[in-house]
């Protein structure tokens, strides 16, 4: 199996990255990353960044959730996701884009977002995944492949 997605179930953008992958129906991976920081020693030796999700592709190695949804709709010739054509795919980008800076963090707080502890953590997660259950369901349910 080449794909490998370092992710965590409640990161609202590793679930951008697994819903496509689940719509794409590829099989992967999956490596689990606490949201908690530091993050362990054996990811930011693969990531320096830390951030979340990371996926490893062979020999290719994205971070950042947008990117990576951009590398696997093209590499995968799923056009009809993310266009070639220049202005069909500058609307893409610009909800990708939007979805990041404006949007997402009025729906999932800082504070549930980048929780800075363990017991911060065990705190926030049950509202994070009472937000996020569905639709990580339904990303799960939609790729039986991944693992």
């Amino acid at each position: 199996m080449a794909l490998v997605l370092y992710d965590n179930p409640a990161s609202s953008n590793a679930m951008k990255v697994r819903l496509l992958l689940a719509e794409l129906g590829e099989a992967y991976e999956r490596r689990r990353v606490p949201l908690a920081r530091p993050r362990p020693d054996w990811y930011l030796e693969r990531y320096r960044f830390g951030t979340i999700p990371f996926l490893e592709d062979g020999e290719l190695a994205l971070g950042e959730s947008n990117t990576i949804l951009r590398y696997l709709a093209q590499s995968r010739g799923r056009h009809d996701l993310y266009p070639s054509e220049p202005r069909a795919r500058a609307r893409v980008d610009w909800a990708l884009d939007a979805w990041s800076t404006q949007i997402r963090g009025g729906l999932f707080p800082v504070s549930a977002v980048r929780p800075r502890t363990d017991a911060h953590l065990a705190a926030t997660v049950p509202q994070i995944e009472s937000v996020r259950a569905p639709l990580i369901a339904v990303a799960d349910h939609r790729n039986p492949r991944s693992r």
